[in-house]
């Protein structure tokens, strides 16, 4: 008898492990962008998502998404994920605005840190229960 191919990437069922080290490193690192968003220091925000690990963290979610997508939790994965890049790319836009000059409200930048926190948070507990998932075959 022959093996059955599995639906999701094997390839990326793999590398989820590595990916998911790397999501948890830049959540991690996300804390250092918190005095930065308080002060709107919009500069330091700026670069704070175009440095290591954080500059990866898309590569990643994509490489769990992907190895996830056979899963049970396929769905909220995705959703999560659009939540959380949703809310960096709401950060980095508000910080273009400051840096060119406009008016952005001395708590806006912190508020939109606080949306990143959790969704990431959200993010990284939904792609932990797809990372423990063995690939699924079709039966």
């Amino acid at each position: 008898m022959l093996p059955k191919p599995a639906f999701a990437d094997v390839t990326n069922k793999v590398a989820s492990s590595t990916a998911l080290r790397s999501v948890k490193r830049a959540q991690k690192q996300l804390k250092d962008l918190s005095p930065s968003a308080q002060a709107n220091d919009f500069a330091q925000v700026k670069a704070f998502l175009r440095t290591p690990p954080f500059v990866d963290v898309r590569k990643n979610c994509f490489v769990l998404i992907r190895g996830g997508e056979d899963g049970p939790k396929a769905d909220e994965l995705q959703s999560t994920y659009k939540a959380f890049i949703s809310s960096v790319e709401k950060i980095d836009g508000t910080a273009s605005l400051g840096m060119r000059g406009r008016k952005i409200p001395d708590s806006q930048m912190s508020e939109e840190y606080i949306v990143i926190e959790s969704a990431m948070q959200d993010f990284v507990r939904v792609a932990e229960e797809t990372t423990e998932i063995p690939v699924q075959y079709d039966e």
